[in-house]
């Protein structure tokens, strides 16, 4: 018996799955196999990456089986509990990544048209690429910022992840540069294999001062895998509801709600 690659098995099991700990550690999943069989050690650099990832130091992995599964468990119940961080972690991460393989029919590029948080009446147009990148289904968006002069107006930038669930597509948005938005989408999946026009809600806040919480239809607007790029970073902005540029589609779809009456929440 392998010790060492008995407790890393052991210390897998607090996972959803090997390929979770693989992402999680960035390491390719042929190579981490071979750890778990024993057929070979991690660099020096790796080793303290699994350490780092488990709470272990280094030389605990190679104490007994049962001496060991006794400190791990200890350890994870004294500085996780159920239910903790590393813990939470983990768990979001194998919910991302199990949802990936669901999504490769949505991989492509959008317009993504909800209410202004910021301008009340007005239509946002954003520009999305949904894309596989390690494992999950990416996401990045470009947006139009409003708050300067129209011909000074910059684009802002946005990380996300997606994942199916239950029926529904969550999706998470993060601001790339500022850190200073976080929003959340969730999605109504195509009830067909051809996708078009997708609609759902989105959740979170203007990009003012006051920092309101708002939350919107939103509507999805399918582009294509290939687009012309700079066409559609030009069509990128704030527009009026009946605008002439919004596809009958997609303007149908926005009728259904008035986005001067958005949901918004302000502190007392």
């Amino acid at each position: 018996m392998d010790i060492y690659a008995t407790n890393i098995r052991a210390c897998c099991d607090a996972y959803p799955s090997i390929s979770a700990v693989c992402r999680r550690l960035d390491i390719n999943r042929q190579q981490f196999n071979k750890y778990l069989s024993g057929a070979a050690r991690p660099s020096r650099y790796n080793e303290r990456r699994i350490c780092e990832l488990f709470g272990l130091d280094p030389h605990e992995l190679h104490l007994p089986p049962e001496e060991f599964a006794a400190i791990f468990s200890a350890r994870r119940k004294t500085s996780l509990g159920r239910g903790g961080p590393e813990e939470i972690i983990a768990r979001m991460t194998g919910v991302f990544g199990a949802g990936e393989r669901n999504l490769w029919p949505y991989h492509g590029y959008y317009f993504k048209y909800f209410g202004s948080m910021t301008d009340p009446g007005m239509i946002k147009r954003d520009l999305c690429h949904v894309f596989a990148h390690r494992g999950f289904t990416a996401t990045r968006t470009k947006e139009r910022d409003r708050s300067g002069p129209r011909s000074s107006r910059r684009l802002l930038s946005y990380n996300g992840l997606m994942t199916q669930q239950a029926g529904r597509i969550f999706w998470l948005e993060f601001d790339r540069f500022w850190n200073r938005e976080i929003s959340l989408n969730i999605i109504f999946p195509s009830p067909i294999h051809e996708i078009s026009v997708l609609e759902g809600l989105i959740l979170g806040t203007g990009l003012t001062q006051s920092r309101d919480i708002a939350a919107s239809k939103v509507v999805l607007d399918y582009l294509g895998p290939r687009i012309d790029i700079r066409a559609a970073m030009r069509a990128i902005d704030v527009v009026e509801a009946a605008d002439p540029s919004i596809p009958r589609v997609v303007r149908d779809a926005l009728s259904r709600i008035d986005f001067r009456d958005r949901v918004m929440i302000t502190p007392a």
